[in-house]
């Protein structure tokens, strides 16, 4: 009875810190996307300024994180995990003291590197310290994406707050201190774990990866000011189709990848890649240009920012919460249908409504999005995901799951951020512009998984 509590006590100490982390990094995404319109104006930058401070996290984040999770089991879960909380404070103070453009894109950069050592031991600690117990890490999973879901939510209007009192570069010193407690009683109350020498760690295939994802994104940002046909936009994207191209061709003739070649043959893998991407790419795009409408168009402060954020937040919890429970009743297949559905739905009624009126977005059409991305498509998809791969393959499917998700996050922010450049009225037409291309995403993504996956994906 002893030993059991004490092992209770474990979890729940493990469960606390690593939700800790969670949060951390959630806070950082929803800090810096209400900071953005205050350093432009401090820093008289460029629209394609703020996206390179933004994808430098996004980008380091996905172009790392499956090699985080081989430096999880190389290194140990637990000194990983401090790392990662070190690492990250260090980027948060570099932020917070930053005096360039490029000082806070490198500092971003730190951040997105720290966080992809701190998502992936974080799940891994789950599944140790709840291994041969369903329920209790069925359980602990559920706490630690509800807490990263509020943290969704409130982030937004208690940065905002903390931006309209101390600062932007005070939020990010606050981020940065929280992250340091946490590594403090972190490493009195997680356990050790063992290494994993015989982890395999594929350093050419990782540089390459990072290098295709950074030329598609710095291709995407660059055209906006250059154009398409700019020799350095032009060179942009060589560097990604031939990194791309070696990173799979290497891979194959070494036979040690960090890309999982073999899982593309599964139809409800590629089915629920290519959903989450699209739901990423227009959740991140969106967002950022939100952000720029209501801080530019309206003269938002960052705290009241935040609050005209908090319905679709709310809404995105709330859904997350109910969208596991639909799929263990009806499964994973239509849910994910119906989620495609209404985020289209949503993103078309919000494109009409705001060519016909000179109001903000309709809040109703509005809740639709977070209702179909969050409730029904997120957690669809994961359930697809993981039942189409071998059960030794699901823990580089998830890994692989998240790169993609935070990779193509950062082309929506590169992308949609085309059409936020220019004064108010282009802003204005660009953000009924991007609520027209999100709605085109979900439905060619519904017709696609409706005609060539559907059947497969159970």
């Amino acid at each position: 009875m002893a030993a059991a509590g004490t092992h209770q006590t474990t979890i729940q100490n493990t469960l606390i810190f690593i939700c800790l982390g969670h949060v951390i990094v959630q806070c950082n995404m929803a800090i810096l996307n209400l900071a953005i319109y205050r350093i432009q104006i401090e820093f008289g930058a460029y629209v394609s300024s703020l996206q390179w401070i933004v994808n430098a996290y996004m980008l380091a984040f996905s172009a790392l994180l499956l090699s985080g999770g081989t430096l999880c089991d190389r290194l140990g879960l637990r000194p990983t995990f401090l790392w990662g909380l070190g690492i990250f404070a260090f980027g948060s103070f570099g932020t917070a003291a930053g005096t360039t453009i490029a000082s806070l894109v490198v500092s971003q950069a730190l951040v997105g590197t720290a966080s992809a050592l701190i998502i992936p031991c974080s799940l891994a600690l789950i599944a140790r310290e709840c291994h041969g117990n369903p329920r209790l890490r069925a359980r602990s999973i559920a706490i630690w994406t509800a807490v990263g879901g509020a943290a969704v939510a409130l982030n937004p209007v208690v940065g905002g707050y903390l931006m309209t009192i101390a600062g932007w570069r005070n939020a990010f010193a606050a981020e940065g201190t929280l992250c340091l407690v946490t590594a403090l009683f972190a490493s009195r109350y997680i356990s050790t774990t063992a290494r994993n020498d015989n982890a395999r760690f594929d350093l050419v295939g990782q540089a390459f990866v990072a290098l295709t994802l950074v030329g598609f994104i710095a291709a995407a940002i660059e055209a906006g000011r250059r154009g398409l046909v700019e020799p350095l936009v032009v060179g942009f994207l060589l560097l990604a189709v031939t990194s791309g191209v070696s990173a799979f061709a290497m891979g194959r003739r070494r036979g040690v990848t960090v890309l999982p070649l073999e899982l593309f043959g599964r139809a409800g893998f590629t089915a629920a890649i290519a959903v989450s991407s699209v739901t990423n790419v227009t959740y991140y795009g969106v967002v950022f240009v939100l952000g720029l409408y209501f801080q530019r168009q309206h003269d938002y402060s960052p705290a009241e920012a935040g609050l005209a954020f908090l319905p679709f937040s709310l809404a995105f919890v709330l859904a997350s919460i109910g969208g596991g429970w639909l799929g263990s009743v009806f499964g994973p297949r239509l849910p994910l249908i119906v989620g495609l559905a209404v985020a289209g739905i949503g993103h078309f009624a919000l494109y009409i409504y705001m060519s016909v009126s000179s109001g903000d977005p309709s809040i109703v059409a509005f809740l639709l999005i977070p209702v179909g991305m969050a409730g029904l498509i997120a957690p669809a998809a994961t359930d697809i995901l993981l039942g189409s791969v071998p059960l030794d393959r699901a823990g580089m499917a998830g890994a692989f799951l998240n790169t993609a998700k935070q990779g193509t996050g950062a082309i929506g922010v590169a992308v949609y951020g085309l059409v936020a450049t220019g004064g108010s009225e282009r802003l204005l037409e660009g953000l009924k512009l991007s609520f027209l291309t999100s709605a085109i995403l979900f439905f060619l993504a519904l017709a696609t998984f409706q005609l060539f996956m559907g059947r497969t994906a159970r």
